[in-house]
This record gives C-alpha cells, structure tokens and sequence, in this order.
C-alpha cells in the first residue's frame, strides 16, 4: 500500500513537476535537489492547500501554516501595512501571493517554485502548469453541468478506490462533499 504523499512524490521523480497538470486533489509539497541546492515548492491547482514560504540570503523557511513560519527565530514578520490598508478600506487588490506579513508569500496554485540560496544569497523562479481558464467545459444546460459534475466525482472516487486494494477507510467530516464520497464508495 503506498500513501498519496509517496505516490505524488514517485510521480514527480519519474515525470518531473509537468505531471501536477495530472493530478486531481489538494496538495502542497516540497523536494529537494542536492546536486543544485535547490528546493523545489508546489501548490495544487485552485490552491486549496496553502504554502507559505520566507527566504532571506541566510535562511530558506516554508510551511502550510504562517504560524510555522513566524514561529522560526529570526523570521521578519514586518507586517505588510499596504496590504492591510487595502484590505480594510475594499481596495482592489488582487495578489495570490501576498500575505499579510512583507517578507513571507506563498506559492502561486498551480505552481512550482524554485528557490535557491548559494553563498549567502537567494534565487526565486515561478513556473506556471495550470491556469484557470485553460480547461474550459461548454455544456447546453444545466442538467449536463450537473452530470459532468456527477460524472468527474464518481470517476474521481472510483480511481482512488481502485488503487488500494482491500478495504477502505477514510475520516469523513461529515459534509455534504464526505456523505457523496460515502455513498459512491458504498455503491
């Protein structure tokens, strides 16, 4: 049995960062490459999974939670006082990446970033492998949006299912998503 984390990083290493494209569910990781010095972050498509990272010419700090990042000595947690500003007033400010705090961002969704930091100092590189509107689906109705929808779900849960073999367990919350992955797996 291997878990989604290890099947995530075995695809990665065999069909490189290009094959996120692929893979339906929320996520965040990191690898690192030893020959380069260079780590490497991604985020799921919609960015349902956050990741937040601080880099300054000494230190390299990431972590799904902005508190695991302040909670690291020497972190500069300057606020970022025009965001905030914006923010209270209903200014229009549209950033992915931005957080309330100046020096800690997060990875782009759909993204791989790649940050490097050789003799005291750092290299950021973005690259993009999903953008929203480049998967559009066109339907006549509403009635084929909603067997689409019912369509890509089933799919969706038949595939995890059928890639362990034996019996199945999951903690549900309770949700109206966990009761119709419930009752897709009871079928």
């Amino acid at each position: 049995c291997i878990s989604d984390e290890e099947l995530l990083l075995k695809l990665i290493a065999r069909k490189g960062f290009r094959i996120l494209r692929r893979v339906n569910g929320d996520f965040a990781g990191a690898v690192f490459n030893a020959e380069r010095m260079e780590w490497t972050l991604f985020r799921d498509h919609l960015g349902v999974r956050p990741l937040f990272y601080y880099m300054d010419d000494e230190k390299l700090i990431f972590s799904t939670d902005l508190r695991g990042v302040l909670s690291v000595p020497h972190v500069d947690g300057a606020i970022n006082e025009q965001l905030i500003f914006l923010k209270t007033i209903g200014g229009n400010y549209h950033s992915v990446t931005a957080t309330d705090y100046q020096h800690i961002h997060c990875v782009r969704p759909g993204s791989v970033a790649h940050l490097r930091l050789t003799e005291n100092r750092c290299s950021f590189r973005e690259t993009v492998y999903w953008k929203v509107r480049e998967h559009r689906i066109r339907m006549g109705s509403e009635a084929a949006y909603q067997e689409k929808l019912r369509e890509l779900v089933t799919d969706s849960v038949r595939r995890r299912c059928d890639a362990i073999p034996g019996l199945l367990g999951a903690e549900l919350s309770g949700g109206l998503d966990s009761c119709v992955i419930d009752i897709l797996v009871n079928r």
